[in-house]
């Protein structure tokens, strides 16, 4: 969990990390989770399978290779792990950026992590980990999808077909999202402590996660990243 008063990034952070738990809470309930956090990791010594070298995610290969051995990972609500967030905005960008290079790291290597043996993890690992950093590009396209839509509208007015006035209605909605992600940025909204300010902040905070992803495909297809952590300075 996040530390609390670090601003409005630790509190789009800690929120961030709320919905992982809660996530995790319901895998554990259907049978296993799909994702550890390294820095509190209890496993049994016997299952341990150390990471290639060039492994960028080595917690989450080490998970899978437990999993694909029809072993469970359990989520510990009652376990605790407290951190500072980044410095500023941009060092967090840098961190989620290594982060999800790995992502792209293990969906290339998906035949080597997916237990397929089991359908069910399979479909939670690539719901919950693989399309998490597609989610940019799915932005993107949306846009640009939505864009079209308005400019060449449709013959039909059906919702389906972003017809009218549908397509322009959802231009507006994404309008407005990125105006408030892009009034979030200022510097004083990052420090500032008021609900209008962490209401801006949070889809700052959001865009930029998956700019970091997309920066991390960048890192990952040119072959740039690293597997070793470049170390973020902390609050």
């Amino acid at each position: 969990m996040i530390e609390q008063g670090d601003g409005n990034l630790g509190a789009s952070e800690g929120l961030y990390w709320k919905y992982e738990s809660f996530i995790k809470k319901q895998e554990s309930r259907l049978g296993s989770c799909t994702s550890v956090a390294g820095e509190i990791l209890a496993i049994r010594k016997d299952l341990y399978v150390a990471p290639p070298d060039n492994i960028i995610n080595d917690d989450f290969f080490i998970a899978m290779q437990i999993i694909r051995k029809d072993y469970r990972l359990v989520y510990a609500p009652e376990a605790r792990s407290i951190e500072r967030v980044s410095l500023t905005a941009r060092d967090e960008v840098i961190r989620r950026t290594r982060i999800n290079a790995g992502r792209y790291q293990a969906i290339s290597m998906a035949g080597r992590v997916l237990p397929l043996n089991n359908p069910v993890l399979v479909w939670q690992i690539i719901s919950h980990k693989f399309m998490r950093p597609l989610v940019p590009f799915f932005m993107i396209g949306a846009g640009i999808t939505n864009l079209i839509a308005v400019i060449f509208p449709p013959e039909t007015d059906s919702a389906l077909y972003l017809g009218s006035p549908f397509s322009l209605i959802l231009l507006v909605l994404q309008v407005i999202f990125y105006s408030v992600a892009f009034i979030g940025a200022g510097a004083k909204y990052e420090e500032r402590q008021n609900r209008l300010a962490r209401f801006l902040y949070i889809p700052t905070f959001l865009i930029n996660s998956n700019f970091a992803a997309l920066r991390g495909y960048v890192q990952f297809m040119r072959g740039q990243q690293s597997h070793l952590w470049e170390r973020i300075q902390r609050r």
